[in-house]
């Protein structure tokens, strides 16, 4: 490889030669080269002063750092929980035998690598794989095998996920200085809006994009600029955040009638526009249909999905233009901040989030004004902000949709907060794997600073408070709030123990306020509309309301925002339409890896952080995967052990060892190998977890596996006596049989790994059990639903 010393002296300028930078600097480095050579890390050691050994610690620690080169082409498979229940194995092991590599590795000719990743944040288009950066939604093996194939006749291409928005910034002859000159300024971007106007919102959420909603959004742009038609361009086509209803992208919104088109391509614009924007008539197909009645519902509001969520969170994402300052000003954007810099001292603002009842959205369910209050008591001259949108729970995406589709949202809370608690530095911490967020972050901060929101003598005041993003790398231990401030720093994200308050002594050990972006999003809510109105909603304990990405098995994938206190039924079954294909509901997980899981006769539970916790799960970032009779609890607590061993820091035995273990033997049991004594050693291990770790992600382990034993032990059980999985799942106690549905097509024997199917055409084919080795491909790419899944004793008498 041939080093540019000039291209790596410019980078490591770029984060001023700070040891604090590291992690962002070799970000950079790896983007340029691939990965980070032996010469690449010496260099950057000698110009920043610091060991080489301190930057192969943390290249080491963070799973998104390659020490070797990498393909040409990447594909990265999702194997989070809801790609995981949705058949991502099959795509892994057809990937494996394709490319002849295992996860993690390269191929000889140096043209693929393959990875398999914890979570992309499209949890809702699960299955997903990407592939060069381009996410494919509910990929199929065919379809996986066609891109392969597509990769290795063609390069790489550089993905530009954005284009800056059409629309023309106003030059303002200066920053923002008072409140009339807000105001003013209001008034002006009012006056130049027509709420009659015709106005298309395509849905640039990740899961729309993973559909194609960028292509949708070309389409329109291209056919309106070839009609004279009365809809000025670059007023009349927005690309927005997630609109929630991810099951149903590419989705398209038309104001000001509020038409809702679902699953819309560039073959239907044309249509659309002759019809529906010139011909003021509703396509019947592209519309959503009532389950029960097939009626087709036109109005945005009175689709099910929607017409049950109460949105406080997501006010903004789906309806503005997230590069647009001007869009998020019209829609009362930065008015909180005015009100808090010119009507609210600091003590007032701590106050209301106080008598808000505001809890930490991020997991811990903390009271917000509690924390703040603590930083701002803090004996300390230096106080930072720091807002998580690292989301590593895999299933969860709210924070991603949020930060995608309405950053000044985000900016603006944490600007008061700062305002609130006396700090002058703030950081947001995302995750590397969320491109488009961490580019809308940048070009919202770039535009507050410009409008005088940021950066010194803030809207006129005294106040000083800027802001710097840092990427996160692909550990998910640095959701916890000491390992990320770690993280920040440049260095290993090692969690440090409880009794070290952050507020008092967090970033550079100074008090920090941290709080997660849904946190964050209420706060400007809470000040424009007080905190009496903020706490009619939710429960007395839990006020407010709460974003989940509801995953999984269920019909409609998405996000959804509901009153705190709204049962599980309500959510998984009114808004969301229930279990995929009407099959029996088994379970629903809550609260990422380290939640539990409730079975059906938990589903009248109200979802708030202490009705939750009582039933041995708990609330979490927001995750919530639904699973129904095919889905093997016990895999599934073998599946988030997995995840949380590799996860662990290791910084502590009873995390690092007893995770190990408790793997080690869930791993046997869903092998047929499991003995009567793993019960109680799985209880045993449990305890050790729950009681010797140092943080939450060691304590609250054992969440998934003593839910599942207390509500599923008779799966336990069928797997350790009857060596039989009932869902048919755990690949060494089933097998899969041509029932006389088979039309003799070939197609599964032309695809199968091992030539274990064999068959003349036209006629039923036969599986030899000898070779299969029960990957699955067979009855995943079977369109006649020929292919069973039978238990291995019903194998055994063959």
């Amino acid at each position: 490889m041939n080093i540019s010393y000039d291209l790596v002296e410019a980078i490591i300028q770029r984060y001023d030669r700070n040891p604090s930078n590291l992690i962002m600097i070799l970000q950079d480095l790896q983007t340029e080269y691939g990965y980070l050579s032996a010469e690449v890390i010496a260099k950057v050691a000698k110009k920043i002063r610091i060991p080489q050994s301190q930057i192969y610690s943390v290249a080491t620690f963070y799973k998104s750092f390659s020490l070797k080169p990498r393909g040409k082409h990447r594909i990265d498979i999702c194997e989070g929980t809801a790609c995981h229940i949705r058949g991502a194995s099959v795509l892994m092991s057809q990937a494996i035998e394709k490319l002849k590599v295992k996860s993690g590795e390269t191929t000889d000719d140096g043209n693929f690598t393959l990875n398999s990743v914890h979570c992309v944040g499209a949890c809702a288009m699960a299955p997903v794989v990407v592939i060069d950066g381009s996410y494919h939604g509910n990929i199929t093996s065919v379809q996986l095998a066609k891109e392969i194939e597509h990769c290795r006749a063609t390069e790489p291409v550089e993905l530009g996920y954005d284009r800056e928005s059409d629309f023309n910034f106003p030059e303002i002859a200066h920053r923002i200085s008072s409140p009339d000159q807000f105001h003013d300024l209001r008034k002006q971007i009012l006056s130049k809006k027509n709420p009659e106007q015709t106005m298309i919102m395509v849905c640039a959420g990740t899961g729309c994009v993973a559909k194609g909603s960028f292509k949708v959004a070309e389409a329109f742009e291209k056919a309106l600029a070839n009609r004279e038609i009365n809809i000025p361009l670059k007023m009349g086509i927005k690309r927005v955040g997630c609109q929630g209803f991810c099951e149903k992208g590419p989705l398209v919104i038309i104001y000001p009638e509020k038409i809702f088109y679902t699953n819309v391509t560039p073959k239907d614009i044309n249509l659309i526009i002759e019809d529906t924007i010139i011909g003021k008539k509703t396509l019947d197909h592209l519309l959503y249909h009532d389950v029960e009645s097939n009626i087709g519902v036109e109005n945005y509001d009175q689709v099910p999905f929607f017409a049950g969520q109460q949105r406080f969170a997501l006010r903004n994402v789906g309806s503005i233009n997230p590069l647009d300052i001007t869009d998020y000003l019209a829609n009362d954007g930065y008015s909180a901040l005015i009100k808090a810099l010119f009507s609210m001292k600091p003590e007032e603002i701590i106050a209301e989030i106080e008598k808000s009842g505001l809890r930490g959205r991020g997991g811990g369910g903390f009271p917000t004004g509690k924390k703040w209050r603590s930083a701002a008591l803090a004996d300390a001259e230096t106080r930072y902000v720091i807002c998580n949108g690292d989301e590593g729970d895999p299933g969860a995406f709210m924070d991603r949709s949020i930060m995608e589709g309405d950053p000044h949202a985000v900016i603006e809370g944490i600007i008061i907060c700062a305002y609130a608690v006396g700090s002058c530095k703030g950081y947001i911490y995302v995750r590397e794997e969320y491109p488009r967020a961490l580019n809308h972050l940048e070009t919202a901060i770039i535009e507050a600073r410009r409008f005088g929101f940021l950066g010194n003598n803030i809207c006129g005041t005294k106040f000083n408070f800027d802001l710097s993003i840092n990427r996160g790398t692909g550990a998910f231990v640095c959701g916890e709030s000491s390992a990320l401030m770690q993280s920040i720093e440049g260095k290993v994200g090692e969690p440090r123990a409880k009794y070290i308050r952050s507020t008092e002594r967090g970033l550079y050990d100074q008090p920090t306020v941290l709080n997660n972006v849904e946190t964050m999003v209420n706060i400007p809510l809470i000040i424009t509309k007080g905190a009496e109105w903020f706490a009619t909603t939710g429960t007395p304990n839990s006020t407010g309301t709460k974003v989940f990405s509801v995953v999984g098995k269920v019909k409609n994938t998405g996000l959804v925002e509901v009153p705190m206190g709204m049962t599980l039924r309500e959510i998984i079954y009114h808004i969301c339409g229930g279990i995929l294909n009407d099959k029996k509901f088994k379970a629903v997980q809550t609260g990422g890896p380290s939640g539990g899981c409730l079975p059906a006769s938990k589903l009248d539970l109200p979802v708030d952080f202490d009705s939750l916790t009582r039933e041995g799960s708990m609330m979490g970032s927001g995750g919530m995967i639904v699973m129904d009779e095919d889905t093997c609890m016990v895999d599934v607590a073998r599946y988030f052990t997995e995840f949380l061993s590799q996860e662990s820091c290791g910084k502590c035995s009873a995390c690092r060892l007893g995770l190990d273990q408790l793997h080690g033997i869930l791993e046997r049991i869903c092998a047929g190998e499991g003995v009567s004594e793993d019960l109680e050693r799985i209880e045993k291990l449990l305890n050790v977890l729950e009681n010797g770790s140092l943080c939450g992600l060691g304590k609250s382990a054992p969440n998934p596996v003593r839910s599942t034993l207390h509500h599923f032990k008779d799966e336990y059980l069928a797997h350790i006596e009857d060596k039989r999985c009932p869902a048919g799942v755990c690949r060494n106690l089933i097998t899969y049989e041509i029932t006389d549905a088979c039309t003799g097509c070939r197609r599964c024997s032309r695809l199968c790994p091992q030539q274990a199917i064999s068959g003349n055409k036209k006629e039923q084919h036969f599986i030899d059990h000898e070779l299969c080795n029960r990957c699955g491909l067979c009855k995943a790419t079977c369109n006649f639903d020929a292919i069973k899944v039978k238990p291995r004793s019903y194998a055994a008498k063959l």
